[in-house]
């Protein structure tokens, strides 16, 4: 419990120190977001990372058996790094110099392999076993999806970031009640990471996440949620991760679907997403950032709701529900 408040606190200062500094430094340099009234920088990423790694070298550096505890406790999180650090520098490159979206789709899935290497596998859906040759291609798909919807959710100052802290602190809390040690040593300096960079992304933003930032996010959420599935109680498995993730996977996925019927090309960016869909009903970006966390709060509740086997199918049902009624109520044709 010492080394989860200690991780928790020391990454929220951080985020909340580093922060401030990224975009003074940045801006200072000229690495904006052209598209703003204000010169914004759009690396943000950088304070995320820098803090979510600094969390644990310095609990390391303490002079306790915390380190140790951890370091035993998180051999696989470890392993993650290198892949976690591709998509951070794909994500940090593009976001400088620019990148085609095929090549970012390569640096993703290689990404995606070096975590399955790891040991981030798939090994079943909805109660059946993965077998070795759909193992791989499925585990990079859902690596590839979570980090695509994180980045394609951030439209809107603060967006992508609190969505993200609400399927962390899922995660979290899950981890938690399935005393999976691991996973919430994992989760929670992501959590204080997110909640110290919110201070300056939400509307009016100072600092954008940028893609080194959603990109970083949405994999690692897509790691921890597998994590997740694995140490699942009800043979759902990976129902429950997903529904905590649903808010960013089901505007990823009527993207997908709207370009296919529309035949645009699948990476052409629009201007159809939810966010924007609310936005041409009038509201703020402020409001759309709150509407959509009121979202990703429920979508939580359902998904730890989830976790207890006699009330599952009940909440896939009402789930359904609520988001066909939602999809609806946005105006899709």
């Amino acid at each position: 419990m010492y080394s989860l408040i200690f991780l928790a606190t020391t990454s929220f200062l951080l985020s909340l120190i580093l922060t401030p500094l990224v975009r003074n430094i940045f801006r200072r340099w000229k690495i904006v977001d052209g598209t703003s009234e204000f010169p914004i920088p759009r690396v943000g990423g950088i304070a995320i990372a820098i803090s979510y790694v600094l969390a644990f070298l310095l609990l390391f550096a303490l002079p306790s058996q915390a380190g140790h505890i951890v370091w035993d406790n998180l051999g696989l999180a470890f392993r993650l790094l290198p892949a976690a650090g591709i998509i951070f520098l794909l994500g940090l490159y593009d976001d400088i110099k620019g990148l085609e979206p095929w090549h970012k789709l390569v640096g993703q899935i290689i990404a995606a392999g070096a975590a399955y290497w790891a040991g981030i596998h798939i090994n079943g859906l909805a109660g059946f076993g993965v077998g070795a040759w759909w193992n791989l291609p499925l585990t990079i798909l859902w690596l590839v999806a979570c980090t695509n919807a994180v980045n394609l959710l951030d439209g809107v100052d603060g967006l992508a970031t609190g969505v993200g802290l609400f399927a962390t602190c899922t995660t979290l809390i899950a981890a938690l009640l399935q005393n999976n040690i691991p996973l919430a040593l994992a989760t929670i300096p992501l959590a204080g990471c997110l909640l110290g960079f919110i201070r300056y992304n939400f509307n009016p933003a100072t600092i954008f996440l940028g893609d080194c930032g959603s990109l970083f996010i949405g994999f690692l959420l897509g790691c921890y949620a597998v994590l997740w599935g694995q140490k699942a109680a009800t043979i759902l498995g990976m129902t429950a991760p997903l529904m905590a993730l649903s808010i960013p996977l089901l505007d990823m996925t009527v993207a997908i679907v709207r370009r296919f019927l529309r035949r645009q090309p699948i990476f052409e960016g629009d201007r159809n997403h939810i966010h924007h869909r609310l936005l041409n009903r009038g509201l703020s970006p402020r409001r759309v950032a709150l509407v959509l966390y009121a979202c990703a709060a429920a979508a939580a509740v359902c998904s730890l709701v989830m976790m207890n086997r006699s009330t599952s199918g009940l909440v896939i049902v009402v789930f359904c529900l609520i988001t066909w009624i939602g999809i609806q109520h946005l105006g899709y044709l």
